[in-house]
């Protein structure tokens, strides 16, 4: 679908206003906040997280020299991910009714009923994602997430992950409910 995007407009939608984009528990949400959004022929999303140090993970993983698992940093690249492809769907939605597609930001920091949701994804696959070093307690990490492919109800997005040098990339599958 589309190449890696290369500008990003600052979005900025803090960890209470992705609820409705990321129909989660609090305690398993791993997307602190969106800090970027692009919308021209590449789509792509920014996001960040902190795994914070007195999450009791990090007391048996590892003693005395914790860092963060893998699995945690694949969830967090999948959140991202739908993340993105909530405020796509919301996006599509709004142009289909002929209303602003930038309303998509506006309406999603809002608790207003009209906010994006109703659809839900599931991670099926993360592909070739290869990690290159660990994140510790405390790094603030950054996901890079764009669309490579959709077809009917597979999205596939490649995501890159760092904190100053890369830490992990490769691609994520999410199967999506088609309406």
């Amino acid at each position: 679908m589309s190449a890696r995007p290369r500008t990003y407009r600052p979005l900025s939608l803090e960890r209470e206003s992705l609820a409705r984009l990321l129909p989660i528990g609090e305690a398993f949400r791993h997307v602190d906040r969106v800090i970027g959004y692009a919308d021209g022929s590449a789509r792509g999303l920014r996001t960040e997280v902190t795994f914070l140090p007195d999450d009791p993970i990090f007391a048996a993983h590892f003693p005395g020299r914790p860092v963060v698992p893998g699995s945690k940093l694949i969830e967090f690249a999948a959140q991202s991910a739908g993340v993105l492809a909530g405020i796509e769907w919301f996006r599509a939605s709004l142009v289909a009714s002929n209303r602003d597609a930038d309303d998509v930001f506006s309406l999603a920091a809002s608790p207003r009923s009209d906010a994006p949701g109703g659809r839900r994804a599931a991670m099926l696959a993360s592909a070739d994602l290869k990690f290159i070093r660990v994140v510790t307690p405390g790094e603030r990490l950054t996901c890079e997430v764009w669309i490579t492919r959709i077809l009917g109800g597979l999205w596939r997005f490649d995501v890159e992950l760092w904190t100053k040098p890369v830490v992990a990339s490769g691609s994520i599958v999410l199967g999506v409910e088609v309406s």
